[in-house]
């Protein structure tokens, strides 16, 4: 595979050719392993495509500032950060303001929580779908109705 002049080959093991790859393609990061726990190549390839924390260490993935640029610039990259990030309110509501998908790989008690399945569902109905039982089914203050949008109902 080749991006503009760069092969996994030429590149390797030279940080400003891989820093220049990546800014031209955040994809660069799956070819350069030694670099995904490079905090300046792995966030330049994330503002490119939120998603691309898929290709971060373990330890970028579990960084509440890596995660966070990835969620905002695409919702559903929660999907790769660490399990304790998924149950940090801050980094999921971003998420879901995202993209509601996002949702599905939230922790179960956040997909409890009413601010953060209301903010989902007003993004993309569809993800009433990834909300606890009990707010599906109108427990709690905020009850998520079955209706024709399937919107967010405020029980007041």
């Amino acid at each position: 595979m080749k991006f503009r002049g760069f092969t996994p080959t030429n590149f390797h093991g030279d940080r400003e050719k891989t820093l220049t790859w990546v800014k031209n393609t955040g994809y660069a990061l799956y070819y350069a392993e030694q670099f995904q726990d490079d905090n300046e190549i792995v966030l330049t390839a994330i503002q490119r495509v939120g998603s691309f924390l898929k290709y971060a260490s373990e330890r970028l993935r579990n960084t509440r500032s890596v995660v966070l640029a990835a969620v905002q610039n695409g919702g559903i990259a929660l999907e790769f950060a660490s399990e304790q990030l998924k149950n940090t309110p801050e980094i999921v509501l971003s998420a879901v303001k995202n993209c509601g998908w996002a949702l599905k790989h939230a922790s179960e008690r956040l997909k409890d929580d009413p601010e953060i399945v209301a903010t989902a569902v007003r993004t993309n109905p569809g993800a009433i779908k990834y909300a606890s039982e009990r707010l599906q089914q109108g427990g709690g203050k905020t009850t998520l109705k079955k209706s024709r949008y399937r919107r967010i109902i405020d029980d007041k």
